[in-house]
């Protein structure tokens, strides 16, 4: 889907209310031109299960795109294609079953010369062209081709699903269109599609997207070479900005054609963790108090519980969600008005007056009030309920400015100038890389060979003493904990250790006080999960990435013990 959203700032709201009335259904990627962002931009304009990448105006107001992807498209980023004066992305989407799909968005400024802006984009459909790839462009090009609908075509029939509350049109019956005989075709409009079917690349949209009570013009388009594989296209009647949103459906988006990876995770019901919960109580240990090696103690105990857990509470695959969760301060009586109000908005679009113009304006400004103090109430409400709990304060802030948790899922990494795509040898990528961040400081920081008795303190005439542990410790220790879902390697969570703390505190407890007294913490305890997180720029470079490790959860019990004494 395409959207001119004319400053992001402004409308972002209105464009978050469009995907979230679209009842199961969610697009794969969505454009947004005009987003008037610049560098010193917040990163408050997220969508969640999208990423989102931007090219901003680097000088002055208005202009840039943005292109949010779903999550689980596999894509990387194609700096190497760029349309001199224009401000674009564009992104190589990989396709098992066939051609990759390469995917731009692009916003032409009306006072970029047309005729550099045509030779510039011949040259960029050239060189793209030689990679036989199937391509989908998204934007605004600001050549009307509202005098040129006669392509010789027609493009795929509308969707009209009621269910999704919105009105979509490609008939300008009621329409009042300025038409011009075929003899005084628009110049540069047909220049413009000239170039278009040399490289078979057609036009999806035939009506016009920006109307006001005085013209009609069609500059936003998605243009394609593979026409035969959409299924519908059309406008969509929605007043995120003067320009009308545009989409188009095919078939290679289909979870089929794009390989998607399946999510899985363990569901902690109370009955499960219930099951669990008996199966551990039975169990006796014995193999384990046998042992006077820590490390073979501690082996055959998380061994035996990760056991149960599988038993009890296996993976099982999430079911992918079809649209966007709705804002919870969009009630439904909202939800209704905005029904209302897309039906004005499209009885002023067809029926251009003054009348229908009041109408609807009318009626939209009381909705923009009663939507905003509808938001400002929820946030007020949630801050009440968080005071004096700072997390619970930044998680409603963070919900506030929209900010998403990052994705940690890799599929293609380039090192040395190398593209890497096997899972193994991406993690022995990262391996290397993060080990060898602290070697390559250390080699650049001034060293003077001094003795340490120079900066250490006289040493400790008394040695340290761990007096053990018992079962009441390491229960309320639990208790202090926060549940936490996240996991280390054995895929363990704190939330659910707390659960079933009972269950499993007595070898904990033998575990624990033989660490104490050999002064050796079992090696499985030592085993951090690394993860790479992105920060910014091209996802397959691995420079963007940072780590962060996760040690297994019962190793903060342990932890907490020493820190204790």
């Amino acid at each position: 889907m395409h959207i001119n959203s004319k400053s992001i700032s402004k409308n972002f709201d209105s464009v978050e209310s469009l995907l979230q009335s679209l009842t199961n259904f969610s697009f794969s990627v969505i454009g947004l031109s005009e987003t008037w962002l610049h560098v010193n931009s917040p990163d408050m304009y997220n969508i969640p299960d999208y990423d989102m990448l931007h090219a901003d105006r680097k000088e002055g107001r208005g202009g840039g795109v943005a292109l949010y992807v779903k999550t689980n498209i596999d894509y990387r980023l194609r700096k190497d294609i760029h349309v001199e004066g224009v401000e674009d992305i564009f992104i190589e989407v990989k396709n098992d079953n066939g051609k990759n799909i390469l995917v731009g968005i692009l916003y032409r400024p009306p006072s970029n010369n047309t005729t550099n802006f045509l030779e510039h984009f011949d040259e960029m459909l050239e060189k793209v062209s030689r990679e036989n790839k199937h391509i989908y462009l998204l934007g605004d090009y600001n050549i009307d081709l509202t005098q040129s609908v006669n392509f010789g075509f027609t493009s795929a029939s509308a969707c009209a699903n009621s269910t999704t509350h919105q009105n979509v049109s490609h008939n300008s019956d009621n329409m009042e269109i300025n038409s011009t005989s075929n003899d005084n075709i628009n110049c540069v409009g047909k220049k413009f599609l000239n170039i278009l079917c040399s490289y078979a690349l057609f036009p999806c949209i035939d009506k016009p997207t920006r109307i006001t009570s005085s013209s009609s013009t069609l500059i936003d388009n998605i243009l394609t070479n593979t026409f035969d594989k959409v299924n519908h296209s059309g406008i969509l009647y929605y007043d995120v900005s003067d320009h009308l949103p545009i989409f188009i459906i095919s078939s290679q988006f289909k979870s089929n054609n794009i390989k998607q990876k399946a999510v899985k995770y363990r569901k902690e019901s109370t009955e499960n963790v219930a099951a669990l919960n008996d199966d551990l109580l039975k169990e006796q240990w014995l193999d384990v108090y046998e042992e006077n090696d820590v490390n073979i103690a501690y082996e055959k105990f998380i061994t035996k519980l990760k056991r149960y857990y599988d038993k009890n509470i296996p993976l099982v695959q999430i079911k992918p969600c079809r649209n966007i969760a709705r804002n919870p301060w969009i009630t439904r009586g909202i939800l209704n008005s905005i029904k209302t109000r897309n039906h004005l908005y499209k009885s002023y679009i067809c029926k251009p007056s003054t009348q229908n113009h009041n109408r609807y304006k009318q009626y939209r400004n009381k909705l923009t009030k009663t939507i905003r103090t509808s938001k400002t109430m929820y946030y007020s409400q949630e801050l009440q309920k968080a005071e004096g709990d700072i997390n619970s304060t930044w998680k409603v802030i963070n919900r506030l400015i929209n900010k998403v948790n990052p994705q940690h899922n890799v599929s293609t990494i380039k090192s040395n100038d190398q593209e890497i795509k096997d899972p193994s040898d991406i993690a022995n990528a990262f391996n290397s890389f993060f080990t060898s961040i602290g070697p390559e400081l250390a080699s650049k920081t001034r060293c003077d060979n001094l003795h340490f008795s120079k900066f250490l303190s006289p040493p400790v005439s008394k040695t340290i003493f761990f007096n053990k542990t018992n079962q009441s410790e390491i229960a309320s220790i639990a208790k202090a904990f926060k549940s936490k879902t996240s996991t280390g390697y054995d895929g363990l969570s704190m939330k659910l250790l707390k659960q079933i703390i009972f269950s499993i505190v007595s070898p904990l407890e033998y575990i624990f006080n033989m660490s104490l007294l050999k002064g050796m913490c079992p090696n499985l305890l030592k085993i951090a999960k690394v993860i790479p997180i992105y920060k910014k720029d091209d996802k397959s470079q691995i420079t963007n990435y940072r780590p962060i490790s996760l040690l297994p959860s019962i190793s903060k019990f342990l932890e907490k013990i020493v820190y204790k004494r």
